[in-house]
């Protein structure tokens, strides 16, 4: 069974780091300037693994994504979760304001 993955849609990290999760499954790589080639060994269960192997895919681009765009932001916000306030009286009412 053969499962065709976009360059262009996905990044080669995401698709590498799924197949790191699957090294078991003895899945055969090939690729071209397009996409890349999943072929897995014919089984009662490949069409149960295609489709782990394609949500995952999916699931690691979007985290990917998702990290781009709002990592800084989580940062900002974990940063100051964790900072310190020394007069949170004074704090709170600035920002009331």
């Amino acid at each position: 069974m053969k499962i065709e993955v976009s360059k262009s849609l996905y990044q080669a990290d995401v698709v590498r780091g799924v197949l790191y999760k699957y090294l078991n499954k003895n899945i055969h790589v090939e690729e071209n300037e397009f996409c890349w080639f999943l072929m897995l060994e014919p089984t009662d269960k490949a069409d149960l693994l295609k489709k782990k192997i394609l949500d995952d895919i999916l699931d690691e681009q979007l985290r990917y994504e998702l990290e781009s765009k709002a990592g800084k932001v989580r940062e900002l916000i974990v940063e100051h979760a964790f900072k310190p306030i020394t007069n949170l009286k004074q704090e709170i009412d600035n920002r009331a304001i």
